[in-house]
Formats: structure tokens, sequence, C-alpha cells
């Protein structure tokens, strides 16, 4: 009987993909979670060079998270 059980335990995990695509899905969210902490320490160790013309508008850390969000939805501000 037991062994029935854990042989119908295996096709539905295998029938269910769900599982194992929510289990990625925590993990992403995890790492998104932690992505300011990170770009803050990298943006920490920059040193830029004040130079002549106009400021930038936003610190380095706000145009970095607006960079990487542009990059991970495949979108620009540049072109149509």
């Amino acid at each position: 009987m037991d062994e029935i059980a854990e042989e119908i335990r295996k096709e539905d995990k295998e029938k269910n993909p769900y599982a194992e695509w929510e289990k990625k899905r925590e993990v992403v969210k995890e790492r998104l979670r932690k992505l300011p902490e990170h770009v803050r320490k990298a943006v920490s160790v920059i040193r830029i060079e004040k130079r002549v013309g106009r400021l930038k508008k936003g610190d380095l850390e706000k145009r970095v998270m607006l960079f990487l969000f542009a990059r991970m939805m495949n979108k620009s501000n540049r072109g149509v």
C-alpha cells in the first residue's frame, strides 16, 4: 500500500510543475528584495569627479536602479 501511495505522489509531482515554478519564483522575489541593498553597496564604492555642466537629476543609486529596471524590462528611452 505504501509503495502505491509513493508512486502516486511521484506521478503528481511530474504532472504538476507549478510547485517547482513557485519555488523558483520565491527565489527570484527574495533576490529582487535584496537588489537595492546590493546597489547601495556598489554605489558607495564609486567616486564621481565633479565636472563642468548641468548636474544630473537624481542620485547615482536611483539612476542605477532605473537603468537595471529598464534592462530587465527590455525597454529603452531611445527609439520608438
